[in-house]
């Protein structure tokens, strides 16, 4: 290390301890859109970071999934909200139902103009055992302006991207 520089390395390092820092106390909160294993459509899921075990935990209730952080592909969070009616929208119920099942359907059925109640849609998109890419999404909602996300949520989505580019350090590519 010199005196009053620092290698390409020196800051890397110091950059990734920081980014463990903010995933220990990082995490995201999600009804699920399909079932996983143990944890059903309805119930809440927290996803937490492990940094010291380099796995992610999908957790609801006495139910835990874990996800390596090698086999993390990225994360996203993307807007969701359609605002209907103010009394329980037919329409909102049967698109719902039509994207998202039982869940979407209770969400779109009861989403009222003029609220500021936003929905997003968080999605992990992984690899699995068997080396196919999969997806999970959550149904999030928040309070606040539709066309931002929250602090939380960009955190949560910028440090999962980070953890997924890990995967491919030192790896090189062709087009």
């Amino acid at each position: 290390m010199g005196l009053f520089f620092k290698s390409a390395d020196e800051k890397a390092a110091e950059q990734r301890k920081k980014d463990e820092i903010m995933e220990k106390g990082t995490s995201y909160m999600g009804y699920p859109l399909q079932n996983l294993g143990p944890i059903t459509s309805q119930s809440v899921v927290t996803i937490k970071m492990h940094p010291n075990e380099q796995k992610i935990s999908l957790v609801s209730g006495k139910n835990k999934l874990e996800l390596p952080y090698d086999r993390i592909i990225g994360f996203s969070i993307n807007d969701a909200a359609t605002l209907s009616s103010q009394k329980i929208s037919v329409g909102g119920m049967l698109i719902g139902t039509a994207l998202f099942g039982t869940t979407g359907g209770i969400a779109g059925a009861l989403h009222k103009k003029g609220n500021s109640k936003i929905s997003w849609i968080g999605t992990l998109v992984y690899e699995s055992k068997d080396g196919e890419n999969k997806e999970i999404n959550f149904l999030t909602y928040t309070i606040g302006n539709p066309d931002k996300k929250t602090f939380q949520m960009n955190q949560f989505e910028m440090l999962m991207n980070k953890i997924a580019v890990r995967r491919y350090e030192g790896t090189t590519f062709e087009l």
